[in-house]
């Protein structure tokens, strides 16, 4: 509209204060007060009382695309609009004024407003054009209002409050099929499949809510990232497994036992857990895509040496280690003290002074990591000696000559010795001797043999 791009125009002049009409008592009055309601019956008498151009002039006090106000001292003198109704107030102004006719991006986060946000939807249904919303903070209402903004491309609203309604807003999204990238908070739905329509959903946030299923995910097969946290009643992911083109995932704070469905997503390379509920994460192994793994799930977990399988994995960061029992004894445990160890005397040769943890580790640090928690595994009777053995062949198979320059199993100092104590890993199999079955500990003891060197050997 030539109305609109004659206001982004005169938006580099600012007016004088006595450029501006004078407003009536009663307009005054309604925009001072505290009701939006009320405010927003002044405004509406405000432009039914002042031609164009003089009205103008007010919608030169504002920015559209960030519903601010521009200039805030004449803001304050020619109006009078407490601060509590700020980005509302300007909302409606741009309406009046035609200014929303070609915004595309709106980004509100609390952190620049004085006021708490309180956003009416409403005032926005003329922003035909609006590809991106982003509401960070504050209150959100009158959602129904959103099926006037079709060329939505990105929608968050992470508000403190959001006006939802299970029934009326079920089918909300359906006229918004151009979304590819929707973050929500406080998700009113038990289950997914008011999304079906989002065919082209790319990416999909959701941060609480009433959330205990994701039946109708399997409507999203366009989706690239998911990410669910805060859904405490959500125990099962397994129709997971529909979304092939997944490749980012992250989950925190579920309540999932099991990771069953992931084994089907081969495009996963990246994935984000924090689950302390978590029994076993073996199928992580059989991740032939994965390439960096967080994991925070307490010290109960299982299955982490099976990433010793995952072809692609490059870095590990984990929040804590498990604690490994030998045999009966719960007394007799390995830990991440044990693990860090190893990673320390396993360093590179001639390095001397970096800090290596088992609690992060990338390249050949991780090697060393998935030796060390394999082991663990197999002394604490989580996998069988001929699983170790393959891990073990996996590990020292990918990162070749410079992991052997690190790893090694060197030979008994002495007769009287049953392992090497040199050996972080000697150490162990000897505290788990009459504790741990003869056989396996043998059987480990025989495939460090065959695929570690005596010594550390320069790459």
């Amino acid at each position: 509209m030539t109305e609109t791009k004659d206001v982004k125009a005169n938006q580099q002049t600012v007016p004088t204060i006595d450029q501006f009409p004078e407003l009536t008592e009663e307009i005054r009055d309604l925009l001072r007060s505290a009701d939006w309601d009320e405010v927003n019956q002044g405004l509406e008498l405000l432009v039914s009382t002042t031609d164009k151009e003089q009205f103008q002039l007010f919608s030169m006090l504002i920015d559209p695309g960030s519903l601010r106000i521009a200039h805030q001292q004449l803001w304050e003198i020619a109006l009078g609009i407490s601060e509590s109704h700020q980005i509302n107030a300007v909302a409606k102004i741009a309406d009046l004024a035609g200014a929303l006719d070609e915004v595309t991006s709106i980004h509100l986060n609390r952190a620049q407003f004085a006021n708490e946000i309180d956003l009416d939807l409403n005032l926005l249904s003329s922003a035909a054009k609006l590809e991106t919303l982003v509401v960070n903070g504050g209150s959100v209402q009158n959602l129904d209002a959103m099926i006037t903004l079709t060329e939505l491309r990105t929608l968050a609203l992470l508000a403190d409050n959001i006006d939802w309604d299970t029934d009326e807003h079920r089918e909300l999204f359906q006229s918004l099929n151009n979304i590819t990238s929707l973050t929500l908070s406080q998700w009113p739905w038990e289950d997914l499949t008011p999304l079906s329509s989002l065919t082209s959903l790319e990416h999909l946030d959701l941060r609480g809510g009433e959330l205990d299923s994701l039946e109708g995910v399997d409507s999203l097969g366009a989706l690239t990232r998911l990410s669910l946290s805060d859904f405490y009643s959500l125990s099962s992911i397994t129709e997971i497994n529909a979304l092939k083109q997944l490749s980012c995932l992250r989950l925190f704070n579920l309540s999932i036992s099991s990771l069953e469905g992931l084994e089907e997503l081969e495009a996963l390379t990246e994935i984000e857990l924090e689950c302390s509920d978590l029994e076993d994460v073996s199928v992580l192994g059989s991740l032939n895509a994965l390439t960096n793994l967080r994991l925070d799930c307490g010290r109960e977990v299982a299955g982490l040496g099976s990433l010793a399988s995952a072809p692609q994995l490059k870095r590990l960061k984990l929040g804590d280690i498990p604690e490994f029992t030998l045999g009966n004894d719960s007394r007799r445990r390995l830990g991440r003290r044990e693990l860090d160890r190893l990673c320390t005397v396993w360093k590179a040769v001639g390095d001397r002074s970096r800090r290596i943890s088992s609690l992060f580790s990338e390249g050949t640090d991780l090697g060393v990591v998935l030796i060390g928690l394999s082991v663990c595994e197999a002394l604490a009777d989580q996998i069988s000696a001929e699983d170790f053995n393959q891990r073990l062949k996996d590990v020292t198979s990918r990162w070749g000559d410079a992991l052997l320059s690190r790893a090694y199993w060197p030979k008994k100092s002495d007769s009287n010795t049953r392992y090497p104590s040199t050996s972080p890993i000697g150490q162990w199999l000897n505290k788990a001797t009459g504790l741990v079955d003869e056989n396996t500990i043998s059987q480990i003891a025989d495939s460090l043999a065959e695929h570690l060197p005596q010594s550390p050997q320069r790459a």
